[in-house]
């Protein structure tokens, strides 16, 4: 009864609400962004917002996944949930201001970051405890594959929304997505077991710094994942710039929201085809990877001469090959010491995740002066990724056993 139970109230009540997040950040970046950039016609500001929260949450990582074994992941998700939409509301009150000062919205939307990492870190953990393993696999999948079909949808909806909607309904239906999403999560039954947690807050200290070094030193030490952090770190140069920045300066230069939302929209559309790809012959691990840094450094180079209809199959063609970089990164993370997989991805993710800024900050001034050197510069990470790639031992011949990853 228990294990029936579990599948058909928590898993389902647990996607909805999640799902019912995702609608509400999809409304909040995309409104917020195009808001700010329009208003304030400078492509920089976007850049601020983006690279600032791309930076926060690359802070948060280490220290999220850390510490959310130490909490009641329930509690955490409703609390998560009800301070965004405190947040959002927030914002609204004091939007006519806010819109004018970018500090201030960075502010709010680093508010917001924080609750988004603690809410993601939580809800994958209740479900890998509260769920049997082929349950929690299906849950991902199926959280997977409606995230990306609300961003497609909610991307070419947010377009249309922004342009006949005001700021005030577009700001009510994003509070109310968090507060319904914290109700339905109260909802969820109460683990059977909760973490074990120390009130001395020294131990606590000496535990978090005991994981950091644990987290660093295997990442350090393994040749494999050092590579992977380095082409990482190389490639998120262009992965905060190309689906962040790229859109927002066509959409502003067309002046219509409705080609922001587009260009997600063909993009994620192109996600889900390299996907289905990756199900198929995601055992070329290496030739897949090859075969998108060739490919989306070809797309970068074509952008700049082609029309505003041809832009858009381009982006579909990007976000189609770059999903078949996946393979590649999901190998490394399968090598990965399981009993210290948490720390050490966390550890990963701060470390590339300072890149994205980094990256859109560099392109947004390369494209500031010309927009065939900042082309230019996207294409030229994705080549140099590949070259690294293929003077690298550890990651330039990669290949599963077919049967093997079939199974």
């Amino acid at each position: 009864m228990e294990k029936k139970f579990i599948t058909n109230h928590d898993f389902q009540t647990l996607i909805i609400s999640i799902l019912i997040s995702y609608v509400g950040d999809t409304l909040f970046d995309l409104f917020i962004v195009w808001k700010v950039t329009f208003e304030s016609d400078s492509i920089m500001n976007a850049a601020y917002m983006i690279g600032g929260s791309l930076a926060f949450r690359g802070i948060l990582a280490l220290v999220v996944g850390i510490m959310i074994d130490r909490f009641d992941k329930k509690k955490l998700m409703i609390a998560a949930n009800s301070v965004s939409g405190v947040i959002i509301f927030l914002f609204w009150c004091f939007y006519g201001f806010a819109i004018q000062h970018i500090s201030l919205c960075i502010f709010f939307i680093l508010l917001n970051d924080i609750c988004n990492t603690v809410f993601a870190s939580a809800y994958t953990t209740y479900a890998a405890e509260r769920f049997e393993k082929t349950i929690f696999i299906k849950f991902q999948s199926t959280v997977t594959m409606f995230a990306r079909t609300i961003y497609i949808v909610g991307s070419a909806v947010t377009g249309w929304m922004i342009t006949w909607f005001s700021g005030s309904g577009m700001f009510l239906i994003d509070t109310a997505s968090f507060f319904t999403c914290a109700f339905l999560i109260s909802r969820l039954c109460d683990p059977d077991r909760h973490a074990e947690r120390s009130s001395n807050s020294k131990a606590l200290m000496i535990s978090f710094i005991k994981d950091i070094k644990i987290s660093y030193r295997s990442i350090f030490q393994s040749s494999l994942i050092r590579s992977m952090v380095i082409i990482m770190f190389l490639l998120n140069l262009a992965y905060g710039f190309v689906p962040n920045i790229l859109p927002i300066m066509f959409s502003v230069q067309s002046e219509s929201s409705i080609t922001l939302g587009l260009i997600k929209s063909m993009m994620a559309v192109g996600e889900i085809i390299g996907l289905i790809i990756v199900n198929q012959f995601g055992h070329y691990v290496s030739r897949l990877f090859k075969l998108a840094m060739l490919v989306c450094g070809a797309c970068m180079l074509c952008i700049p001469i082609s029309s505003l209809f041809l832009v858009g199959f381009i982006f579909l063609i990007y976000g189609m090959f770059d999903s078949l970089t996946q393979p590649l990164f999901s190998y490394v993370i399968t090598t990965i010491d399981a009993d210290n997989r948490g720390k050490i991805l966390g550890g990963i993710d701060t470390l590339i995740l300072m890149s994205p800024s980094i990256g859109i900050a560099i392109g947004t001034h390369f494209l500031t002066m010309s927009d065939t050197n900042g082309f230019l510069y996207l294409s030229g990470i994705f080549f140099t990724a590949l070259l690294f790639l293929l003077l690298n031992k550890n990651l330039n011949h990669i290949r599963l056993m077919e049967n093997a990853d079939r199974k």
